[in-house]
């Protein structure tokens, strides 16, 4: 460049050096996530918007079934593994959790039984629940007041692991995408 000074010259080389660092890092930083390096995929990595802990007993939450039944939910799961996704009717990301478990391959042959606690009456959560789906999974409604009083889920959908013994392996709050399977299989 004719009659740049020297500082010109220097503040360009600079500002291209960091530009070069900055795209260098994004791409690493696509990659690791692409390959799910770097991510904390442990129970305690995930989000907890609830007043449940890791350890607790599950909640026992007053449920009624799709076939009417009622009772209590521990009770109702009657100490098998369980990934209990709770669910808003009309939400979004909720929407997405459910079209995940919709697949065929999400659980065959898992050695834990998925099951959906929608908020809500009956009537209200079961329009929103792919036919399929309620043939497949156990499906509870829940009381919203009921819920918000026993366990303050504040963000929607929320995951609990649940293991045998009736506790708490890990909660998950909010729609994170697609967790492999390998993750309720090693901590459920």
């Amino acid at each position: 460049m004719p009659g740049a000074s020297k500082s010109t010259i220097t503040y360009m080389l600079v500002g291209a050096a960091i530009i070069f660092i900055a795209a260098f890092i994004g791409v690493r930083a696509g990659f690791a996530l692409k390959s799910n390096k770097g991510m904390d995929f442990t129970p305690e990595g995930f989000s907890n918007q609830t007043s449940l802990k890791i350890g607790d007993l599950a909640p026992a939450l007053p449920v009624v079934s799709l076939n009417g039944e009622s009772g209590l939910m521990p009770d109702m799961i009657r100490r098998r593994k369980t990934l209990l996704a709770i669910v808003l009717p009309g939400c979004g990301p909720c929407r997405n959790l459910l079209d995940d478990w919709s697949e065929r391959s999400f659980a065959e042959n898992a050695v834990w039984l998925p099951a959906v606690m929608a908020v809500g009456t009956p009537e209200q959560a079961a329009a929103e629940l792919p036919d399929d789906f309620r043939a497949r999974f156990p499906v509870y409604f829940c009381d919203e007041q009921v819920l918000d009083s026993l366990c303050r889920v504040a963000v929607f959908p929320t995951l609990l692991g649940i293991g045998q013994d009736g506790r708490i392996r890990f909660i998950i709050s909010g729609y994170v995408g697609r967790i492999d399977r390998r993750f309720f299989d090693k901590y459920l």
